[in-house]
């Protein structure tokens, strides 16, 4: 239910008791932290497999959301060779590759960790990124020693770059993205967020 059916764990648990106790009077349903626990196991199980060492491996490569000062490099793949057919991809589809939690992050330590990622793999096809100071000088570092590795530029925070540079000549969207930020603080780290 939560893996395919996008409920969350508490919606997932409540479902198993109203059904459990239609089917089988006395049923103890499972608590949505038992759940979690089981979600963290599939993920680590996930993490700790063995990948196949190819040449056809593209990366994606990003930071997560920050917590106070750290936040973590995320190092997703998927092999060109498994691409699904006719949908865009899904989690299932992703291969982790690496978490690292990082306090600061410059292209030198994202380099070390796409370096240290090649062991997981074998030297990527691609890499994509978000173009970020880190992350692209991080990737640049990297291709320096594999040339064979390509840097793919994602899209979506290409055209929000291209739209930016569009709209920043507007005083009503410097406004707005000036109210934008202030938002953002306000509820970052609340319930809200």
């Amino acid at each position: 239910m939560v893996l395919d059916g996008g409920a969350s764990l508490r919606c997932a648990a409540r479902v198993v008791k109203l059904f459990g106790a239609a089917t089988s009077p006395g049923l103890i349903a499972p608590d949505r932290s038992t759940g979690r626990l089981w979600l963290l196991r599939v993920g680590l199980a996930a993490w700790r497999r063995p990948k196949a060492i190819a040449d056809d491996w593209v990366w994606m490569v990003d930071h997560s959301i920050q917590i106070g000062q750290c936040q973590c490099l995320v190092i997703l793949g998927i092999r060109l060779s498994e691409l699904p057919p006719g949908r865009p991809l899904g989690h299932h589809d992703m291969e982790p590759i690496a978490l690292v939690p990082m306090i600061d992050s410059t292209k030198e330590t994202v380099a070390a960790c796409l370096e240290k990622a090649v062991a997981q793999t074998g030297v990527p096809r691609a890499i994509l990124d978000d173009h970020g100071a880190d992350l692209h000088g991080g990737v640049e570092i990297f291709r320096g020693a594999h040339p064979q590795t390509s840097e793919i530029y994602d899209l979506k925070h290409k055209a929000a770059c291209l739209l930016k540079a569009r709209l920043q000549k507007d005083a009503r969207w410097t406004q707005y993205a000036s109210f934008l930020g202030q938002t953002k603080c306000g509820l970052q780290q609340t319930e809200l967020a």
